[in-house]
């Protein structure tokens, strides 16, 4: 039954003057519904039940169309004395309704309460009611005990019911009239106490019973809470539990009633301020009750994510992990984990509120700094996490998200997951990311550079367990991407690039390259949304920070790119290949030049966020435009920075990527400027390439990537033998010259259709997922020369880490690596090189 359409009968009777009154008469409509009482069994069951969702639903939608219009103050004065004479006794007369309708619930209310709370379609419509009660009958002398039965069967409804849309239309009314002004506030606070406590204790009892030894380990809080005067209802503490109808074991419903405990808990928090739900900690106590709570369920969720987690074995190889599965997989009920998850994924959110609430109240006690003149005083201030609990929380959820993200389950040979625990890591670490979004949108980096020292420490800005924190996001992102098909691609949007489009956008002045770069290589196959999210993050950042915005897209194209030129195809050894093994070659070679055709539309993509009809969108742009093109031609040439003189590619295997960096031509050649000093670089690095003693190694699809390069910027001008001097002009990057490689064979291009070879020396394509050393962005890179040797000692085939010195644009990203800590002055360091 679709019971929607009964919201337009009632508006079509309205506009009826001379039956509006069937809407209107309410008593009659709740005496309609009393006297109709479905008998179980009988021939009429289903139309009877059927009327009475109707008629709660008409009396619901007329209700609340009563009140707006009660309540509507018209914006505009009256023309005539006439129409404000009439105007003045339209509402007079839905006040007289109202109030009368006010009477009619909270008399009726309780028992219709109690006779539909095993309908869940008509109670949702039966709790939308108490919500019409206007504030002036709540205080009436006459309806004070009407209204504390109301209000006793609403908190009693909200601890029993298990429905989501119930539960949100009782904690909105009771946030209404806990915020009201009427008298009886005093009653309403006493009982939005008492669920709260039944809540906490329900809540502290399945925990004990879930985990029997974690009983002494509760942190004494329940000691604590016995100093406190509590007259919580017994029945109340016992009827918080939830149902699962032929649940396998009792452990699965002990979990699924944690779980709905969890929704009340986030439902109550969105609506209620804790001040209301929550005591505050006497003098004797180093805690307030809402601290405890969260504590309480960041240490049982952490036992439970922990218990769960993948067991890794460092010790051996560097470059390999050991991981062995928990037994709790086989001994427990396979439903257990899955009621596990969905226990987490509400218990991030309710501690991301408390802590959102904390944080509100931490910041409403700092507006005094920011209107007082003593600032300058402040600044040596000790700020720890006992003046601010604010700062233990955060750190806390942190530490948790981290944790939640270890649930990342590496393919490692030897080891077989199951589709229970499969489904568990993606959803906790799905959550974790939608979170740790959240909390890093609440703690912005811009804080860092506020004059009030407790912003600058409240900015999540860096630290080992924000690093974790960060790459963790990252791996799941990325693993995402490697499994997403394309009827996966909008959970994927949604669970992975929202976040992280909302970060970049919300830290603007700070964000992170490596992420935005991530996203980027969405803006193209990935669906409506993702494109149109990617353009709205790229009309954002064109305006606050475009030299960065640059510097995300060279890293997200040289991401593409290196990760395009480690899926190379090989060539099969066998001098007379099966057809079975010249069709799997053949399938990735195709699969390899449609990687690089989209590559190339994602670049075209890019480029046009830059500008309209050829015009670059500021001034800023169309100075750091030619850095971009001159750092993509220098890449193309010499590889990362960081090579110094090693590398493992065939020389002039990156030419390629002059293809995709042609997107951008129609913004350089508007500048006649940046396009000679472009050439000049552009002849003398292939100059340097054509005197290099393997030069005839270099495939011939290479060299047509780099003439098609010069057509797009219009260079006709051709290099000589003598065309440029030996010594480097003062803004040239300096050249990395390659290492003699042995028994090179020529790469395959990017447009025949027949493999000519492969590279002797291939980059090791093991995955780096399983474990997440973090990596600084380029500007945190530490030029000592002594690290970059020795990251593939242990490594058969060297896997380059390519980072980028100081004077670069853009990064190369590492699979399932971010930067350690933002950089406060990455943008000023290269502006100079990028204008």
């Amino acid at each position: 039954m679709n019971i929607e359409l009964a919201d337009c009968l009632v508006h079509s009777i309205l506009d009826m003057p001379e039956h509006k009154e069937l809407v209107l008469n309410r008593p009659m409509m709740l005496k309609a519904i009393r006297s109709e009482n479905p008998q179980q069994g009988s021939s009429n069951e289903r139309e009877e039940i059927a009327t009475q969702r109707i008629l709660l639903r008409m009396l619901a939608t007329s209700a609340k169309f009563e009140l707006e219009k009660a309540t509507d103050s018209p914006d505009k004065k009256p023309r005539t004395a006439v129409t404000s004479k009439r105007r003045r006794s339209s509402g007079e007369n839905a006040e007289t309704r109202m109030e009368q309708l006010s009477i009619a619930l909270l008399k009726n209310l309780p028992n219709l309460l109690d006779a539909f709370k095993s309908d869940t379609m008509s109670l949702r419509d039966v709790t939308k009611l108490p919500s019409t009660i206007t504030m002036s009958v709540i205080g009436l002398p006459s309806r004070k005990t009407d209204f504390q039965n109301l209000v006793k069967t609403l908190c009693q409804l909200y601890i029993d019911s298990t429905d989501e849309q119930t539960l949100q239309n009782i904690a909105e009314t009771l946030s209404q009239w806990v915020e009201g002004d009427h008298t009886r506030l005093s009653e309403v606070k006493i009982n939005l106490k008492r669920l709260s406590r039944a809540l906490q204790d329900r809540l502290m009892e399945l925990f004990r019973d879930s985990d029997p030894q974690e009983v002494a380990s509760q942190r004494s809080k329940s000691s604590k809470r016995s100093k406190r005067s509590r007259r919580s209802s017994s029945s109340q503490a016992s009827s918080i539990e939830g149902s699962t109808m032929f649940s396998a074991s009792p452990e699965v419903d002990a979990e699924h009633s944690i779980a709905l405990l969890m929704l009340r808990w986030n439902i109550l928090l969105m609506q209620c301020q804790p001040q209301f739900l929550f005591e505050v900690a006497d003098g004797e106590e180093d805690e307030d009750e809402i601290e405890g709570l969260f504590f309480t369920i960041s240490e049982a969720m952490g036992k439970r994510l922990s218990d769960r987690m993948p067991n890794r074995d460092d010790e051996g190889d560097e470059n390999a992990t050991s991981v062995t599965n928990k037994t709790i997989w086989k001994e427990l009920d396979p439903e257990v984990h899955e009621e596990v998850a969905v226990t987490v994924q509400r218990a991030l959110k309710v501690m991301l509120l408390i802590v959102s609430w904390e944080l509100s109240d931490t910041l409403m006690e700092r507006k005094e700094f920011e209107n007082s003149e003593t600032k300058d005083n402040e600044d040596d201030m000790e700020i720890d996490e006992y003046k601010f609990p604010v700062l233990k929380l955060r750190d806390n959820l942190v530490k948790l998200l981290g944790v939640c993200f270890d649930q990342h389950l590496p393919e490692t040979e030897g080891v077989e997951y199951t589709n229970e625990q499969e489904d568990f890591a993606y959803t906790v670490q799905a959550s974790a990311g939608q979170v740790s979004s959240d909390l890093r949108t609440l703690f912005p980096y811009d804080w860092s550079k506020a004059t009030d020292p407790v912003r600058r420490a409240l900015a999540l800005t860096n630290g080992e367990d924000f690093t974790f924190l960060l790459s963790g996001f990252a791996r799941f992102f990325q693993s995402r991407e490697d499994v997403a098909e394309d009827d996966s691609k909008p959970s994927l949007v949604r669970e992975a690039l929202l976040p992280l489009a909302r970060v970049t956008t919300m830290n603007f002045d700070g964000f992170f390259r490596k992420e935005a770069a991530m996203i980027m290589q969405h803006i193209s196959g990935s669906g409506s949304l993702a494109s149109q999210t990617i353009l709205s993050v790229s009309r954002t950042l064109k305006k606050t920070n475009p030299v960065r915005m640059l510097e995300s897209q060279m890293a997200c194209l040289r991401l593409a790119f290196e990760n395009w030129l480690d899926t190379e195809p090989i060539v099969p050894d066998d001098t007379e290949p099966t057809d079975d093994e010249i069709q799997v070659f053949e399938d990735a070679e195709q699969k390899h030049l449609d990687a690089f055709a989209s590559m190339e539309q994602v670049a075209s993509k890019l480029s046009s966020t830059l500008g309209v009809a050829g015009r670059l969108a500021n001034d800023s742009l169309k100075k750091s435009i030619f850095g971009f093109v001159r750092e993509g031609i220098r890449y193309s040439f010499d590889g990362s920075e960081n090579n110094k003189g090693e590398d493992d590619l065939v020389v002039g295997s990156r030419l390629a990527f002059l293809l995709i960096l042609s997107k951008y031509s129609i913004w350089i050649k508007k500048e006649k400027s940046h396009l000679e000093q472009l050439s000049d670089f552009l002849l003398e690095k292939e100059s340097e390439l054509r005197r290099h003693p393997e030069f005839e190694e270099v495939h011939d699809d290479d060299l047509n990537a780099l003439s098609d390069f010069k057509k797009s910027l219009g260079i006709k001008r051709k290099v000589t033998d003598d065309s440029f001097g030996t010594a480097n002009d003062d803004n040239s990057f300096s050249v990395a010259t390659p290492s003699p490689a042995t028994a090179i064979s020529s790469r395959r291009g990017t447009h025949s259709g027949v493999s000519k070879g492969s590279r002797a020396s291939r980059r090791s394509n093991m995955s780096s997922q399983s474990e997440l050393p973090p990596l600084y962005e380029e500007d945190d890179v530490e030029n000592d020369g002594g690290d970059e040797n020795n990251e593939s000692d242990g490594s058969p085939t060297p896997q380059k880490r390519r980072r980028l010195d100081n004077g670069s644009i853009g990064s190369s990203l590492k699979r399932g690596s971010i930067p350690e800590e933002n950089e406060q002055d990455a943008s000023d360091s290269e502006n100079g090189s990028a204008e």
